[in-house]
C-alpha cells in the first residue's frame, strides 16, 4: 500500500494548492485532507487492518475545537498513533505556539510561504527530508 500524509487543514485554499503541488511534481506519496480535529482522530480511529496509518500527520495551528497542542498531545498518548510525526502549519511565526507545539511532542513547526515559488520550494524540501532522508516507521 502506498505511503500516505493525513493533512488536517480547514481551509480549502490551502487544501488544493497543497494537492496540486503534489500532483504538479508527482510525488510518490498520497495526500489525505481532513477538515477538523473531529474528523482527523475519527480517521485515525478507523485505521486498522483494512486501512494503513498515515506516514505523517499536518495539522493547521488553528484547525478546530482541539489546539494543535492539546490534539498532539492525544495523539502522542495513543500507542497506535504515538510514533508518527506530526508536524504543524502555522501562517505566522508565533513563538508562544511554536513552543507549546513543540513541548506537546510535534516533529516539526513549519511557517507556510505567502508567495508561490516559495510554498513549492518549502515543499520540495519537505518531501525531500521526510521522505527521502529520514526513515519513518511507516514507510
Amino acid at each position: 500500500m502506498k505511503d500516505y500524509i493525513l493533512m488536517l487543514e480547514p481551509d480549502a485554499d490551502d487544501r488544493h494548492i497543497t494537492q496540486h503541488f503534489f500532483q504538479e511534481r508527482k510525488y510518490p506519496v498520497a495526500i489525505e485532507f481532513v477538515r477538523d480535529t473531529d474528523q482527523l482522530l475519527a480517521c485515525l480511529h478507523a485505521c486498522g487492518p483494512w486501512k494503513k496509518l498515515p506516514a505523517l500527520i499536518l495539522i493547521n495551528v488553528d484547525a478546530g475545537r482541539l489546539k494543535a497542542p492539546a490534539l498532539i498531545q492525544t495523539l502522542k498518548q495513543h500507542v497506535i498513533t504515538a510514533p508518527i510525526p506530526v508536524i504543524v502549519l502555522s501562517g505566522s511565526k508565533d513563538a508562544e505556539a511554536m513552543h507549546a507545539c513543540y513541548s506537546a511532542g510535534a516533529a516539526s513547526f513549519v511557517i507556510k510561504p505567502d508567495l508561490f515559488q516559495a510554498t513549492d520550494e518549502k515543499i520540495l524540501h519537505f518531501f525531500n527530508y521526510w521522505f527521502r532522508t529520514v526513515e519513518l516507521t511507516g514507510a
